[in-house]
């Protein structure tokens, strides 16, 4: 699970940089290690998902500061399916913690190369729907965060908690689904998504009760993410269509079976 999240984090990174200077693996080694007779390695076992060092962050960082917020970004521990404590989200969620404001719980970074655009403060611990219409990844990440703390609870002995904390699951990951379009679409998930998408699918599954209750619809979370239009979330869920401005309703890309009830004949 852990080589699944590190492959992720480095190739993000490096196509990224790829992308960005428009370099090969052999110049954008030499680029980041100029004294290294072979830094072509290093390019290419980040690429296959090898994961990148302490020191070998820092270097890139000294040379390329904006991807800072790649390497601190916690998505790749809360997509992982092994469950975390209490503490250790908390702590994953910590950055984007706001107190100095009443009401105020989430604040998004002002700007980096996740979050172009400055977002408002987001009101409410467990609003996963603002969170998921900032159309961020930092947003996506912070749902999943919330899943995660709702799943972490599971355990209680507590019927009535049970059923709370499901409640909760549900409503966190249809709207982690709503952001999922956003994250993928953006440019520098673009080329990574689905290996993304595999372990959105992954912890969707661990985490559900009962994973028949609630399906991801791959087709309409593939047509999201290819479509030529915006995908626009908008106080429930909205998208503009290509030939205007019109709002058009988006559902979300999930499935929910009917359940029919049985009637036993006496």
């Amino acid at each position: 699970m852990k080589s699944d999240l590190e492959e992720l984090r480095s190739k993000l990174i490096i196509q990224y940089l790829m992308k960005k200077t428009e370099l090969g693996q052999q110049a954008l080694g030499t680029t980041l290690f100029p004294d290294q007779s072979e830094p072509r390695k290093k390019i290419r076992r980040w690429l296959a998902g090898s994961g990148i060092s302490a020191s070998n962050r820092r270097t890139i960082e000294a040379r390329f500061p904006e991807t800072k917020c790649l390497f601190d970004i916690p998505l790749y521990p809360l997509l992982s399916s092994e469950k975390l404590s209490t503490a250790e989200i908390e702590k994953l969620l910590s950055p984007y913690k706001k107190d100095q404001s009443p009401g105020v719980y989430w604040g998004l970074p002002d700007r980096s190369i996740l979050n172009p655009n400055p977002h408002r403060p987001i009101f409410g611990r467990s609003n996963s729907q603002a969170l998921a219409e900032t159309g961020s990844v930092q947003g996506f990440a912070i749902i999943l965060g919330l899943v995660q703390l709702a799943r972490s609870k599971q355990t209680t002995e507590s019927v009535e908690e049970k059923i709370r904390r499901n409640a909760e699951i549900y409503c966190h990951l249809t709207q982690a689904a709503r952001a999922f379009p956003n994250v993928a679409r953006h440019p520098i998930f673009r080329e990574i998504w689905p290996l993304l998408y595999e372990r959105f699918k992954s912890l969707w599954l661990d985490t559900l009760p009962d994973p028949t209750t609630m399906i991801l619809d791959n087709e309409l979370m593939m047509r999201y993410i290819t479509m030529d239009a915006e995908y626009v979330l908008w106080r429930g869920g909205y998208g503009r269509q290509s030939d205007g401005e019109k709002l058009v309703v988006l559902p979300p890309p999930v499935i929910v079976p009917e359940r029919k009830e049985i009637g036993l004949e006496l």
